[in-house]
């Protein structure tokens, strides 16, 4: 037996009416027998329904079932294995971004979800992924790596074969080709010509243009009552005249930026399943950027003012800035006292400060950052005043090479600060000679570019968490001997986009928790938790949080703070905690 999965708007419908013209294949008509509870007289009166008798074998090759949802329903994969553990799996594939898009308007089209614009329907149910009306159809079932690592797991590689939709779109016969070889069906070729002389159906097409959408919808019962009358969710939709500007499909930036955020982990697993599928992967990435709605996207190009500052939070000399936060925990954190930005700074000419941490030497907070000025950065320091207010004081560090992420961490009776110094292609150790502003190297403990180094204390072991070539490591700090030793678990394996630190760990109730920065779809674009369940000079290991942990809605979002947050220094002081972060309104002009 074989199974066509991938996801409703995979094309699946179209592999399998194709299939269907082969004699020596027969479809199930019942195609849900593998979901909801087993059912074995089920399984049975389907296939005697075409005429198969299981009782005894089950080795039918030339015997299938279309439905795509069986992909990323776990529950149903066990239950294929006991029945057919020698099932031969075809999963087509298409640009998750694409298949989301396109179901979210199919669903529009068929009255399941409310009449409104994309940006604005898209967003409520990202969310709110797991309340939302139809939220599992639209965006959960363009998770594919979750479903196929499952499927990877129980059958083994050899009894899956992946389709590129793009590919089954433009050569369709070839990939009938490859199916029918793969389960082992052969056919004449004079069988072969009168499956090529009919025309490919191209099933289930959702309109491309929203226009079109609506008109279908208005010809449309909506399946469920509470769906309300389509035709006067279209009327209502034209009174507002949205129409004439938002035709297409195409997605905002900020759009895109969190459906990729909620996809990105499971699209990437496809890749390391299957390296072969990296390409393909990468080129999913790329189509969904090129199709873009700048038009659509207009409003975000424009300079916002901060809700909590009469001056814009960035433009020609204000891009990032810094403010303190305070809360009951980590979770509920707010913004205290005025926004740091970068005229305030000392340094002249600064365009915006970054990565913040600080220090409380003596009941007051001292907080070193970056000061960007041209085309390199200084490390400055400010101190925070009893009233909230920020009082720069000077230069701490600076270098003929770039300098960012001053980590300040204090060791025995020292005060040290470890920080990036990627063009100065080593890792640096600053020492404290007179603080706040006097530092001096004290040695380089590696050659090579270490980005965001953040050291971390735990059971009398120092250790530093890094980014090198694009992956997360980890190392062991000897402060007496000035020496550095790779953990033996590295590279660390976690996902390309939890790679890169955000900032210093964070201790709750006895519990470690990693912020790592989001840098896709642009570079700052959010901060992720992770929480660490394991860590010694031997072992490691970390789960997945708070994804994303700031900004999300309701917590230092762009109404309340930032549209974007990359990077934060918490720490737990008396009864709550307190700490920095930095922020900015919309994607930036400066690659790090």
């Amino acid at each position: 037996m074989f199974l066509i999965a991938g996801g409703q708007k995979c094309a699946t419908s179209t592999l399998t009416s194709l299939l269907d013209r082969v004699q020596e294949i027969k479809f199930l008509k019942d195609s849900t027998i593998f979901e909801g509870p087993r059912n074995p007289e089920r399984i049975m009166k389907a296939f005697s329904a075409i005429g198969f008798d299981i009782s005894n074998s089950r080795s039918y090759k030339n015997i299938g079932i279309g439905r795509p949802n069986i992909l990323t329903n776990m529950k149903s994969h066990l239950y294929l294995k006991d029945e057919f553990p020698d099932a031969k799996l075809i999963i087509v594939l298409r640009n998750p971004i694409d298949r989301t898009i396109s179901a979210y308007f199919h669903y529009m089209r068929d009255g399941a979800i409310p009449v409104e614009d994309i940006d604005v329907g898209l967003m409520r149910i990202l969310r709110n992924m797991e309340d939302a009306a139809r939220a599992r159809e639209v965006v959960g079932l363009s998770k594919y790596g979750s479903g196929l690592a499952s499927l990877v797991e129980r059958f083994g590689y050899d009894q899956i074969h992946l389709i590129d939709y793009a590919r089954l779109i433009s050569s369709p016969f070839e990939v009938v080709d490859d199916v029918l070889s793969f389960i082992g069906v052969s056919i004449s070729d004079s069988q072969k010509g009168k499956i090529q002389d009919q025309k490919v159906p191209l099933l289930q097409k959702t309109p491309n243009d929203i226009s079109d959408v609506l008109i279908e919808r208005m010809f449309r019962r909506s399946p469920r009552p509470e769906d309300g009358d389509p035709l006067s969710e279209v009327e209502e939709y034209y009174r507002r005249d949205r129409s004439t500007t938002l035709n297409g499909k195409g997605l905002p930036l900020r759009t895109f930026a969190a459906l990729w955020a909620e996809l990105s982990d499971d699209t990437e697993k496809v890749a390391r399943l299957y390296p072969e599928w990296a390409p393909v992967v990468k080129r999913w990435y790329q189509e969904s950027l090129r199709s873009l709605d700048q038009k659509r996207d207009f409003s975000l190009n424009v300079v916002r003012r901060h809700p909590r500052k009469k001056s814009t939070l960035f433009g020609k000399k204000q891009e990032y800035c810094i403010s303190a936060v305070a809360g009951k925990d980590p979770w509920n954190i707010r913004p205290v006292g005025p926004l740091f930005v970068a005229s305030d700074t000392k340094a002249k000419g600064s365009l915006f400060v970054a990565d913040p941490f600080f220090i409380d030497k003596d009941g007051i907070n001292y907080v070193f950052y970056e000061s960007r000025i041209q085309s390199r950065a200084i490390i400055e320091v400010a101190k925070i005043e009893d009233d909230g207010t920020w009082a720069p004081l000077g230069t701490a560090i600076q270098e003929d090479f770039h300098l960012s992420y001053p980590h300040v961490f204090t060791y025995g009776e020292g005060i040290f600060m470890m920080l990036e110094g990627v063009a100065g292609r080593s890792l640096s150790l600053y020492q404290c000679t007179n603080f706040p502003l006097g530092w001096v190297k004290r040695r380089d403990l590696a050659a090579g570019q270490f980005a965001d180094p953040t050291p971390f204390e735990w059971k009398q072991q120092l250790y530093i968490f890094t980014g090198r070539a694009r992956q997360l490591e980890i190392y062991l700090l000897d402060l007496e001997r000035d020496e550095i030793t790779p953990h033996p678990l590295n590279p660390i394996d976690v996902p390309f986009i939890y790679h890169r630190m955000g900032g210093g760990i964070i201790e709750h109730d006895g519990r470690l928790f990693r912020p790592s920065q989001r840098n896709q779809p642009t570079y700052g674009y959010n901060l992720d938790l992770h929480e660490i369940i394991e860590l010694s000079p031997t072992t490691y290991r970390e789960r997945p949080h708070s994804v994303p942990f700031l900004p999300r809605p309701g917590v230092l979002d762009q109404e309340e703070w930032s549209q974007m947050i990359h990077h934060i220094h918490l720490k737990k002081t008396g009864d709550g905690y307190f700490g920095v972060i930095d922020g900015r309104d919309q994607p930036g002009r400066f690659t790090f």
